[in-house]
């Protein structure tokens, strides 16, 4: 399962590295579903399922102890709470992983990306205020969920990979990057469209 599967980056990770598996992308944000059925709408091996993490044990799409993995993606300080972990729990066979991965934000690589954080980004993406309301303690509070140490098990407290993941090519690539912010994801195909042109202008 990738949860929280947003624009779908990481569902193509996932779909790439495990050909045979089936893959269930959960997003809560119609936006975002539209975005995945584009993508996977017609890979067999990927569902497409609309929903939040407090229901998926009520919904049909799933059994308790099936998933052999769980994925969240740039996504679990939304939901990071104990009764997200007792769902993945109840989802995850008995010796199921959980798997919780973010990036390393990268805007003060170039001018450019500076140039992107300091005229674009502040618009439409209140980071201050998502700051001060969930990302400040972001490793405390998770960490702190893990303590007891009786719905999983902690192998380690972070991984950084070393070989980085750089993503190059035309201006589209930074546009659907930005596009992919959760905060962005849940605005109007208006707002969405004037955060594209706005995009564009600094890619000439």
């Amino acid at each position: 399962m990738d949860i929280g599967a947003g624009s779908g980056k990481f569902t193509s990770v996932l779909v790439e590295k495990f050909p045979k598996s089936h893959i269930y992308a959960v997003e809560p944000v119609s936006n975002f579903i539209d975005i995945l059925n584009t993508k996977f709408g017609s890979n067999k091996n990927v569902s497409i399922i609309q929903d939040e993490v407090s229901h998926l044990l009520s919904n049909s799409a799933f059994k308790r102890n099936s998933l052999d993995g769980i994925f969240g993606a740039q996504c679990f300080h939304w939901f990071a709470t104990r009764s997200s972990l007792e769902v993945f729990h109840a989802l995850l066979k008995p010796k199921g992983y959980l798997f919780l991965i973010w990036n390393r934000q990268t805007y003060d690589a170039n001018n450019f990306l500076k140039e992107l954080k300091s005229q674009i980004i502040p618009i439409y993406d209140d980071e201050e205020k998502l700051k001060s309301i969930k990302y400040t303690k972001l490793r405390p509070h998770i960490l702190d969920l893990f303590a007891p140490n009786d719905l999983f098990s902690r192998v380690t407290n972070f991984i950084t990979f070393k070989d980085a993941v750089v993503q190059r090519g035309k201006i589209d690539i930074v546009i659907d990057r930005v596009l992919s912010k959760s905060t962005f994801g849940v605005r109007s195909p208006q707002e969405r469209n004037e955060i594209t042109k706005n995009d564009s202008r600094f890619g000439h």
